[in-house]
């Protein structure tokens, strides 16, 4: 990638970056299970157990945004399910841990979820 790609890509990032924590600070996530009940993970250093709040880290903003992937996604079609490749850019929270001090990362979500998850809000809020 040239060196104008990757700052527009910088920039983009931060501009997703900054969306999701508004988005976050405006309690659109907090009926999201998945982002505002209490993980369990585990150093990879010493396996001592912490526990995270998802959304904390989106709402503070203590997390960083990944390179995109090309990752494979089971969609449902009719009566079947097709594999199909879609681009998932991971949020990445960094996590140190109480017992030993490394820093650790998760990666619970992606951006993409989370951009769907604020359109889904926003219809909901419409048609609600």
């Amino acid at each position: 990638m040239s060196q104008r790609g990757r700052d527009q890509s910088k920039k983009s990032h931060q501009n997703d970056k900054k969306r999701i924590v508004d988005e976050a600070k405006k309690n659109i996530f907090d009926r999201n299970p998945l982002l505002n009940t209490a993980h369990q993970a585990l150093c990879k250093n010493c396996g001592s157990r912490m526990s995270l709040i998802y959304l904390d880290y989106l709402k503070s903003g203590r997390f960083k945004l990944g390179e995109a992937e090309t990752v494979e996604a089971l969609q449902a079609y009719a009566s079947s399910f097709v594999y199909e490749k879609e681009q998932a850019t991971p949020i990445i929270i960094e996590v140190k841990c109480a017992q030993c001090e490394s820093k650790n990362e998760v990666k619970p979500v992606s951006l993409e979820y989370l951009l769907f998850t604020v359109g889904k809000s926003r219809s909901e809020q419409i048609y609600g």
